[in-house]
């Protein structure tokens, strides 16, 4: 039912699109590569595919999510607006540490855990994420050429859908393998593959914070340079 109720949106943005998006042509006389196209959708099908088989299917209950999405919403206007005032560092940092510290919480607050608990700490994981990834993409903009300026959003915008899914293949199978593998009771089991996905995120987490750090120190060296 999910798919069918977003089919009907789908169609009206397709036919939306077609009527009013009136794009300029940016001069590039490269050719579009539709076998490299074609390769690179069957690649990242087969490692998504590949993950799935690792585990059993997950049930994500969107009453939990809801209000981090909703937040989320909210945010990302603000963000680009924090971003015109501050520049691009201070909320992609803001995010950056949010997306840390929701991730820790969750992996902390672990024994502790309910739907309340799960509702606030993905909340403050996607006020992170708000923050930050409308405005990578906008900073990135800033650092090539305008000709390519619509490579690196369709990049993210892919790299965004396909990380989504191979964290969820990733973090499923985890938690099959714990419970599969495991001792103790399936409850036991599945709370140590819990566990497990906690640590995994919160390492991605820091890895994305030290980029970030990394990216904004990259580029002042190179302001500085110019």
């Amino acid at each position: 039912m999910i798919f069918w109720l977003l089919l009907p949106l789908a169609l009206v943005s397709l036919i939306g699109g077609q009527v009013y998006i009136r794009n300029q042509v940016s001069g590039q006389k490269e050719k579009f590569d539709a076998p490299f196209l074609l390769l690179l959708g069957l690649a990242l099908f087969a490692i998504i595919y590949a993950l799935s088989l690792i585990g059993t299917s997950s049930l994500i209950s969107g009453l939990v999510l809801l209000p981090g999405s909703c937040v989320g919403a909210v945010i990302s206007p603000f963000a680009g607006k924090l971003a015109d005032k501050r520049g691009f560092k201070f909320p992609l940092t803001l995010g950056g540490c949010l997306f840390l510290l929701g991730n820790c919480l969750l992996l902390v607050l672990q024994p502790l855990l309910t739907p309340v608990l799960i509702v606030v700490c993905h909340i403050v994981i996607r006020s992170g994420f708000n923050l930050s990834f409308a405005n990578t993409i906008s900073n990135a903009s800033t650092l090539v050429d305008r000709k390519n300026m619509a490579d690196v959003n369709s990049s993210f915008n892919m790299l965004q859908q396909f990380a989504g899914s191979v964290g969820v293949s990733l973090a499923t199978a985890l938690i099959s393998l714990a419970q599969k593998t495991g001792q103790g009771t399936l409850g036991q089991r599945s709370y140590q593959g819990g566990r497990y996905d906690f640590i995994m995120f919160s390492c991605l987490a820091l890895v994305t914070l030290l980029a970030i750090w990394q990216n904004f120190r990259l580029q002042e060296q190179k302001n500085k340079e110019n």
